[in-house]
């Protein structure tokens, strides 16, 4: 009788110290391991008590990551990075929430502002930025 209880210690000892594993893509990960996840560079996974969990969530522009959620300013263009699910599979887009024209000096204008510009290797004394919407575009150039 005596053995059986010996036994019985070392097999729960056994089972309490082994290690949660995680498999993602066919991946086994040991507990703690992180994986990017090779579809957006910007979204790192962690294996957590045998389960995936996101650590790092974000948009990719400009290779640069970008947080899910957040607001920020490129040039001329302020954009929010959103994320939604579709079935089983999650996509990243950036929300465009307002957008100016830019000139080669890298200052935003608003729409009917004139300016001077460089387009596709040609200078133009005055350029008009026309938006609408959050489309925007430089035209009637002159010299």
């Amino acid at each position: 009788m005596a053995s059986n209880v010996c036994v019985a210690v070392i097999v729960a000892t056994l089972l309490s110290t082994a290690v949660a594993e995680c498999t993602v893509s066919g991946e086994r990960l040991n507990e703690g391991q992180t994986k990017v996840d090779p579809g957006n560079k910007c979204t790192r996974y962690n294996c957590s008590e045998g389960e995936m969990v996101i650590i790092e969530d974000g948009c990719l522009y400009q290779d640069k990551c970008y947080e899910v959620y957040t607001q920020h300013q490129v040039d001329c263009m302020t954009f929010r990075c959103d994320k939604f699910t579709e079935g089983f599979l999650t996509v990243y887009v950036f929300d465009s929430l307002s957008a100016r024209c830019m000139d080669g000096n890298k200052t935003c204008h608003t729409h009917g502002d004139k300016f001077p510009a460089s387009i596709d290797g040609t200078s133009y004394k005055e350029c008009t930025c026309l938006m609408e919407g959050n489309m925007v575009d430089i035209s009637l150039c002159h010299n």
